[in-house]
């Protein structure tokens, strides 16, 4: 008997993208200079519009005249002062939707480089939460090409899209197992972000990366591929994952292979060859127990995870019962052996956007 279920895992999707702060102040006249440094020009119509831009009403306003100003003195050494200010106005904004069109007007007017690099984060970070999905793929992948080892922005992206498609939305599937890979690399590779503390970064690859690899295995699960599934989900469970979706998509893995020994088995003619064959089934078999007393186990006494836990129940029974001659005695014992100890099921579950690395 072969057990699958069916059910939306559990995705914790929300990674954030990396959070920033922008010095707010208006352009002001250049400070006196040390006689050895060039003094810093500003031209009248510079100091007027700039000042103009620091009394404007609100972010709209100010970023209307910040345009104006980008066209007039594209070159002006105010120019990264002025952006980030406004930066700074527009992220202060409450309202999602004005925000998000405030923001696209941002990365429209400040194209230089460096400038709108982490409004452009926010603003795919906005998307997401409001379920603007073609647009924060179209956002995130013009920026995560032009910032290659931008890790926090990868691995969010790449759970979303996972968690898309296990509710039947299959259309950002291929970026997301890129961005998942790609992200998977940085950790591995150690390319810590640089104004990121060393606790910080090994706080961040303990959260996501187990999740990189299980959300690749659920993916690989999906599409046919169990020996790319195993090799993710084993690597999800090395890390440290302790999730009931991670040990159910194991134990149909393994449910499977138990079929296939047990069909060669039944097709052997009796003899040596085939009590071997059968000694490899059961201990297969005890296996996709084992797993499934995990799953149990990690769906823990939630009310929400009562359908899952019932329908955990039906396989592991069955199984149980067919090893331990129609008893089922010690089975509670086998599920309680992996549950979470007290101290650790009442720690709070990571948050909907966790903290990020800094750049």
């Amino acid at each position: 008997m072969r057990f699958l279920s069916v059910f939306a895992p559990r995705l914790l999707a929300a990674c954030a993208l990396l959070a920033f702060t922008i010095s707010a102040g208006a352009p002001t006249p250049p400070a006196p200079q040390d006689k050895d440094k060039k003094e810093v020009k500003t031209s009248e119509g510079e100091a007027k519009l700039g000042e103009k831009i620091n009394k404007a009403p609100d972010a709209a306003a100010k970023l209307q005249l910040s345009e104006e100003f980008v066209k007039k003195y594209p070159q002006s050494p105010h120019r990264q002062q002025i952006a980030g200010y406004v930066a700074a106005e527009v992220d202060a904004v409450a309202d999602p939707a004005q925000k998000i069109a405030l923001m696209e007007k941002y990365v429209a007017v400040f194209t230089g480089p460096g400038e709108s690099d982490r409004m452009n984060a926010a603003l795919v970070n906005l998307y997401i939460d409001a379920n603007r999905l073609d647009d924060a793929y179209r956002a995130g992948g013009v920026w995560l090409e032009k910032n290659p080892e931008e890790v926090s922005g990868r691995t969010r992206l790449a759970l979303v899209g996972v968690a898309e498609a296990q509710k039947k939305n299959p259309k950002f599937v291929n970026q997301s197992v890129e961005y998942a890979k790609q992200a998977i690399a940085l950790m591995e590779a150690d390319k810590k972000p640089a104004a990121s503390d060393d606790a910080q970064w090994q706080q961040f690859k303990a959260q996501w990366l187990p999740q990189l690899h299980q959300a690749l295995g659920l993916v690989a699960h999906a599409s046919g591929n169990p020996a790319e599934a195993k090799a993710r989900l084993d690597k999800a469970v090395a890390l440290g994952i302790a999730d009931p979706i991670t040990y159910v998509l194991m134990a149909d893995l393994a449910d499977r292979e138990y079929e296939e020994m047990a069909l060669k088995y039944k097709a052997m003619t009796p003899g040596a060859e085939q009590d071997a064959q059968l000694k490899r089934a059961l201990e297969r078999l005890d296996q996709v127990i084992d797993l499934y007393a995990h799953a149990i186990a990690f769906t823990g006494d939630k009310p929400e995870q009562q359908p899952l836990r019932e329908q955990l129940m039906q396989p592991l029974t069955s199984y149980y019962k067919y090893r331990h001659n129609g008893s089922t005695d010690g089975m509670q014992q086998l599920i309680d052996k992996y549950k979470k100890p007290a101290a650790t099921t009442a720690t709070p579950a990571p948050a909907a956007t966790p903290a990020a690395p800094p750049r």
